[in-house]
């Protein structure tokens, strides 16, 4: 209505903050939800009249402050950033202050969708050279990701730019891909783009390195209640078992010394399962457990040396199972600990049986 009302009426006038209306609507980035429909019906109206790469008083043009929405508002910002290219296109330009965190590509690869980052690509494929003010180039950026996307965007990078891409290379805090990878995202995320990188054949290096924190890829990932993190610990037991053999952690710990501590019953027993360590790794260490006074861990405990001993050689096995009986009947002479062993004596049984088989 103001439109019809004032024919004349300049799109590109500005106000006392130097902003014209285009790019003042775009700067609320924190209400963009609200702001994003008048900003795609005043592109309607004016179209290529509209000045797309004037910027505001910090230098952003309106594309970077569409972009830094996307955190906030994805499905909205996505419908302006999609417009303005759909018009503009190679005409939109970048400013040097841009080319940080900022910068609309790096936005698009760590809070957009599949889509929008092939958008970028398309118009400026250049943008793969760029790395922002902590050295991460796309392909890293990327692995930070957090949409339900996150796999696809590395995937879709990686299938046309692989010849430029460096897996092995760290931003200024220690990380890789690998690293970021397992630091952002639900566990799902994490899931998903730990096993892109496994099924692209990923350099074993990768996944050893630490960070500036002396971590390794194990710490970053939580082993202690997440299902699809314990999915992919078990992805890493199964594609590079190495990284698990000889892990230790920042304080210098054994993996089973680091899994015992944090109480990752299921983590210990994918190590048994997949025969990274076995029954002499972690005898010592559940002994002790199975001795203390926590009574609320004594059935989890005896259930992993069931499963350790399910796991060992005939050969082996005989005295194993001595020093376990051993064991028992130390543990039993609290009552209550009595109580709780004698609720696996059907399972000692069968797996007694299996093994003499």
């Amino acid at each position: 209505k103001l439109v019809e009302k004032f024919p004349d009426f300049d799109p590109n006038a500005k106000n006392g903050e130097g902003l014209t209306i285009l790019t003042y609507l775009v700067s609320k980035t924190a209400h963009f939800n609200r702001y994003s429909p008048l900003v795609c019906h005043l592109i309607a109206l004016y179209g290529k009249e509209l000045e797309i790469n004037d910027p505001n008083t910090k230098g952003f043009s309106p594309l970077v402050m569409a972009s830094r929405a996307l955190y906030l508002h994805q499905k909205e910002a996505e419908a302006v950033i999609q417009t303005i290219f759909s018009l503009w296109g190679t005409q939109l330009t970048f400013v040097a202050a841009e080319f940080q965190e900022d910068y609309p590509f790096f936005m698009a690869c760590q809070h957009g969708s599949v889509e929008l980052v092939r958008k970028f690509f398309d118009f400026f494929p250049i943008n793969i050279f760029h790395k922002d003010s902590k050295e991460r180039n796309a392909f890293m950026i990327s692995a930070m990701n957090e949409t339900p996307d996150g796999a696809r965007v590395l995937a879709s990078l990686f299938r046309r730019f692989h010849k430029f891409l460096h897996l092995d290379t760290k931003d200024k805090e220690g990380n890789n891909i690998a690293h970021l990878c397992s630091k952002y995202g639900s566990p799902v995320i994490k899931f998903e783009k730990l096993h892109f990188l496994l099924r692209k054949e990923c350099p074993l290096p990768v996944f050893l390195e630490r960070d500036n924190k002396n971590r390794g890829l194990v710490e970053l990932l939580s082993l202690f209640g997440s299902q699809e993190d314990i999915e992919a610990f078990e992805l890493l037991a199964r594609e590079v078992p190495k990284l698990l053999l000889d892990y230790s952690t920042s304080e210098g710990k054994s993996l089973p010394a680091h899994l015992l501590e944090n109480r990752a019953w299921r983590a210990v027993e994918i190590t048994l399962k997949h025969k990274l360590f076995d029954w002499d790794a972690y005898f010592p260490a559940l002994s002790l457990l199975l001795l203390s006074e926590e009574l609320e861990i004594i059935s989890r405990v005896d259930e992993v040396l069931l499963c350790a001993l399910s796991e060992s050689s005939a050969e082996s096995f005989d005295s194993r199972w001595t020093n376990y009986e051993l064991l028992l009947r130390e543990a039993s002479l609290q009552v209550q600990k009595k109580q709780l062993l004698e609720l696996s004596n059907e399972r000692r049984l069968e797996i007694k049986k299996t093994m003499a088989e």
